[in-house]
């Protein structure tokens, strides 16, 4: 009887899959180093193609269109964002002053690089298991069930929060903002999530507190002016 031969694992696929990740990263890389261009004119497709090298045939291998590759780095941006965030949003424990802290984060990292604001408003659509949703869900339910908000429908209510972010960075990308306009937003989304006003006022001056006195040691990108 014959020795038992070791059992042979096809690697082909797995290396194969981490070239695509590769490439894929390759062109989101470009995406965000050259879109939107010199004075804030979006470059075309063919201007990013340019730069990475690459066919439109390879291209559309990875994205249906560019809006869609620069929602796909939007979405990256938002993800680290989520991390980023957990030194100051994991402490708090009410789920009012969660959402104001989360929501304000957003706003003023746009604030500060425009950049961030502009591809994360951009950004089409979020899976269900996407981390920034699920961060809005899991507050939302908490402040729900500890009669904090006044919705019914929480995944209806998590659209609603996200849909105002964006918009409002997107309002930001376009040149608005400051703290004023942060503070008015932030105050009109808890509002619509029924929050009541003296915990609004509350959740404003802790977060706010907090942000002053850790924002610049913690985020890179703060600014204190």
């Amino acid at each position: 009887m014959g020795e038992e031969q070791p059992e042979k694992h096809d690697h082909r696929p797995r290396v194969a899959q981490m070239r695509r990740e590769r490439r894929r990263q390759q062109i989101l890389s470009v995406v965000g180093a050259h879109y939107p261009g010199p004075k804030e004119i979006p470059a075309t497709l063919d201007d990013i193609l340019k730069v990475a090298s690459i066919s439109k045939g390879t291209f559309y291998k990875y994205f249906p269109s560019l809006e869609d590759a620069v929602s796909a780095h939007g979405a990256d941006l938002a993800r680290q964002m989520i991390l980023d965030m957990e030194e100051v949003y994991s402490p708090l424990s009410a789920p009012v002053e969660r959402v104001a802290m989360g929501f304000q984060l957003f706003l003023y990292r746009g604030l500060s690089d425009r950049s961030f604001a502009a591809f994360t408003s951009h950004i089409q659509e979020l899976p269900q298991d996407n981390l920034l949703l699920q961060y809005i869900l899991a507050d939302l339910r908490e402040g729900r069930a500890r009669g904090a908000f006044r919705i019914t429908d929480v995944d209806n209510a998590a659209w609603i929060c996200v849909g105002i972010t964006f918009a409002a960075l997107k309002r930001i990308a376009g040149g608005a903002g400051g703290e004023g306009f942060i503070h008015e937003t932030v105050t009109m989304l808890l509002r619509a999530l029924g929050a009541e006003e003296a915990a609004i006022g509350a959740a404003l001056d802790r977060t706010g507190a907090a942000l002053n006195a850790r924002g610049p040691a913690v985020f890179s990108w703060w600014r204190s002016d």
